[in-house]
């Protein structure tokens, strides 16, 4: 969570609220299957989104006993985190 965090720079838009991205981290820490599930309905803000996601890429890898492959679903709530770090 806090890999993608901290590369969560969306730009300012009065109407921007909530994105919520699905992809899967195998084994390895390898992601794919990179998607959007619940769009902002605004493209730079989806964009900021998966980009977050790409830019953590590669994730650590899962722990000795886990599952070939785990999905995960993440939630950008725009009013919690802005590029400056401060609520818009």
């Amino acid at each position: 969570q806090s890999l993608i965090k901290k590369r969560w720079f969306p730009p300012r838009h009065p109407m921007a609220n909530h994105v919520k991205a699905v992809f899967d981290v195998s084994r390895d820490g390898t992601m794919s299957g990179l998607r959007l599930v619940r769009s902002s309905g605004i493209t730079i803000i989806d964009r900021a989104a998966l980009e977050a996601i790409n830019s953590a890429a590669p994730f650590p890898p899962l722990p000795e006993y886990s599952p070939p492959s785990v999905t995960i679903e993440f939630s950008f709530d725009y009013n919690v985190f802005s590029k400056s770090g401060v609520n818009p």
